[in-house]
């Protein structure tokens, strides 16, 4: 989701002020570091001065990305913190980092801050789960549901250890997404294809891996839907 500066904040007091009540709900920000005052009042204590994200001074009129469970999410929206831009993917925080450690067999720290300054562009999110069972055969399934709004699941399989493609192209054959572009182990795979920033209309996935290729159709069905569920 985006949230402007000054909200940024607002959710951090908010989270300050349940200090010694429940601290599950405190809104920790990877690179972000602030300072703060516990004996200030109640929506006063955090430093402003001190506030950086990712080494840069905060600004209160600028927009930032930012990604948060599902309880943190409706206790911002019930204390009035405005967000916009919000993206679902359906998969709870924890079991995505899970599925992402497992996927890649090792874990590869890089501190690239859980907020950043939000560009603009496009962006395709994507999770993807593997099953390790054993698989005859390289194989692409429909994706589910189809036609989707605004995400859709795209699984496949590969019997061997293999450089694996998968990207989604438009009608004219653009592409617009890159899911997948890696040496994969043997089995099975879904990934989770987010089309909220693309326009309606007919897509194209393609599976490449060890010289099986593949392509499949999916329709995106935009729909409007209620503030706050995009």
């Amino acid at each position: 989701m985006k949230i402007r500066g000054d909200m940024l904040i607002g959710g951090l007091e908010i989270g300050l002020s349940m200090i010694g009540i429940d601290n599950d709900f405190f809104l920790q920000v990877s690179g972000m570091k602030f300072r703060y005052n516990s004996e200030n009042p109640v929506g006063e204590r955090v430093i402003l001065s001190s506030v950086k994200i990712n080494n840069r001074p905060w600004n209160p009129e600028r927009m930032y990305s930012l990604t948060v469970n599902e309880g943190i999410f409706g206790i911002l929206i019930s204390s009035g913190i405005i967000v916009e831009d919000v993206v679902f993917t359906g998969v709870p925080e924890y079991m995505a980092l899970k599925q992402y450690i497992s996927m890649l067999h090792f874990l590869n720290y890089k501190s690239m801050g859980r907020i950043a300054e939000a560009s603009g562009d496009n962006f395709v999110l994507d999770e993807e789960e593997i099953s390790t069972e054993e698989v005859a055969s390289f194989n692409l399934s429909d994706n589910y549901p189809n036609p989707f709004n605004p995400s859709t699941k795209i699984s496949y399989e590969i019997p061997e250890l293999a450089n694996v493609s998968l990207r989604v192209y438009d009608m004219s054959g653009r592409e617009v997404a890159e899911l997948v572009n890696q040496m994969q182990q043997p089995g099975s795979y879904d990934v989770i294809f987010n089309a909220s920033s693309l326009s309606s209309g007919v897509y194209f996935y393609k599976l490449e891996a060890s010289g099986f290729v593949q392509t499949k159709k999916m329709i995106f069905n935009k729909v409007n839907l209620p503030y706050g569920y995009n």
